[in-house]
């Protein structure tokens, strides 16, 4: 399989793993109610930001904690980045220039 197209599946993956994560989590009343004492504080609709923010941070906290695990336990390793990042297979990028 071409490396870029390697490179895509190990960016999407996490970043559909982050956002699933991320929508389960908001599904917690305790959220709700952080989300909804924050929108009385600043006096306008933070949801958004809120959301961008803990959906960054989530998918920067899964990519992290399947590398950190695959790196711990390398039997596990390509079935976990195989499930985890879509692909246990790191792609490898060739320069365009020469120095």
């Amino acid at each position: 399989m071409n490396d870029r197209i390697i490179g895509a599946i190990r960016t999407g993956v996490p970043v559909l793993w982050g956002f699933a994560l991320t929508w389960a989590i908001s599904r917690w009343p305790a959220v709700q109610d952080a989300l909804d004492w924050l929108t009385e504080q600043f006096g306008t609709d933070v949801r958004t930001v809120i959301s961008l923010i803990l959906t960054a941070a989530v998918i920067s906290l899964y990519y992290w904690l399947i590398r950190t695990i695959a790196a711990r336990f390398p039997k596990v390793a390509p079935w976990l980045e195989r499930f985890g990042l879509g692909s246990a297979k790191t792609p490898t990028y060739e320069p365009k220039h020469s120095a």
